[in-house]
């Protein structure tokens, strides 16, 4: 499957072609520079849960997250905030 025509505006890190990346071309290679660097207990999830906590810490609110996330109800992410889960919730 080709790759989706460019959307400069939306992609932040495009394929060596400036297109969008295929999400598990993309999952392999974050793995295995992950392992290269003795990360191997990272995953993409992980900064998923990193970006979800730094937004709340920041003071966004419940919804500003989920729709950064792209989950469509807060309760989806509520695991993804390590230490602020109850401030999430109350929020919602």
């Amino acid at each position: 499957m080709a790759d989706p025509e460019p959307n400069t505006d939306v992609a932040l890190f495009p394929s060596p072609l400036g297109r969008l990346r295929n999400v598990s071309d993309t999952t392999g290679e974050l793995r295995r520079i992950l392992d290269d660097l003795g990360f191997d207990w990272v995953s993409s999830h992980t900064f998923r849960k990193t970006v979800a906590t730094r937004l709340d810490d920041a003071g966004f609110s419940a919804r500003v997250i989920v729709d950064h996330l792209g989950h469509e109800r807060p309760v989806d992410d509520a695991g993804h905030l390590h230490g602020a889960q109850r401030r999430l919730r109350r929020r919602c």
